[in-house]
């Protein structure tokens, strides 16, 4: 792949997957950049999947940066479901930024990022489910932060759904407090979608304010192989009072 118009700016690469016993999935990836006809970048990542009981998966993933000289992703985690309404969650996430082998950005000492978190989802009744979770964020120069979440997901009846979630953190940075609220509303082949994004926030030495977005939607199936949706929000938040967009995509397989 070439990024037109910058002559000699290219990136490929490629994957190989194996599955094995006990739903294991095996992929090995590579990809390689070029900037201005150097190398740029130069990773290796492998990804598994497994599942070695029935109530029970893993996953993983790792990523080499060769040009770092480095380790700059590593993904661990589990899913486990003890009992049939329930579903639990847990997982450990480490990074740290890398930058394009002649980036300015590279002469800087950037900050490792570490996250532990946890998850769990209730099935209350056929149409209503429930989530919670909480996550510990964890940044170089010894700084914390919290992060929690909680909503429900619910269908009560076969054409309408209702959404809404919570998510609260607090530590390093600021504080910030948002709620989603979103439903939809199915009549024959169309599906009318509406939602609101709140969030009230406070940046560390910086700002503080609220934002907000309304947005609606339809979505249309036409037939088999063809749909198409519709959107349009409004934004709001300190830099502007009102921002509109909106976008309609045609999805068709023939």
């Amino acid at each position: 792949m070439s990024e037109l118009p910058y002559d000699g700016d290219t990136i490929w690469g490629g994957s190989v997957s194996l599955d094995t016993v006990k739903l294991t999935r095996i992929e090995a990836s590579y990809a390689r950049e070029y900037r201005e006809k150097e190398l740029a970048r130069n990773e290796t990542a492998i990804d598994v999947n497994t599942t070695p009981a029935g109530f029970l998966s893993l996953f993983g993933r790792a990523k080499y940066d060769t040009v770092s000289s480095r380790f700059n992703e590593l993904n661990l985690g589990a899913k486990v479901q003890p009992v049939d309404p329930l579903v639990l969650k847990g997982e450990f996430f480490d990074s740290v930024p890398t930058f394009d082998r002649n980036s300015f950005y590279r002469q800087f000492g950037v900050e490792r990022y570490r996250q532990v978190s946890f998850a769990a989802e209730y099935q209350l009744v056929s149409w209503l489910k429930v989530f919670g979770s909480y996550g510990l964020e964890r940044f170089d120069a010894d700084e914390n932060a919290k992060v929690m979440g909680a909503g429900f997901r619910s269908h009560p009846l076969a054409a309408l759904f209702l959404n809404a979630s919570y998510e609260g953190r607090t530590g390093y940075a600021g504080k910030l407090g948002g709620l989603r609220l979103n439903a939809g509303y199915t009549i024959k082949k169309a599906t009318l979608l509406a939602g609101v994004d709140y969030d009230d926030f406070k940046r560390q030495d910086s700002r503080d304010g609220n934002a907000r977005k309304y947005w609606a939607g339809l979505e249309l199936e036409v037939n088999r192989k063809l749909s198409a949706i519709l959107r349009a929000e409004r934004n709001e938040n300190f830099l502007f009072n009102q921002s509109y967009q909106g976008f309609v995509a045609v999805d068709y397989h023939p």
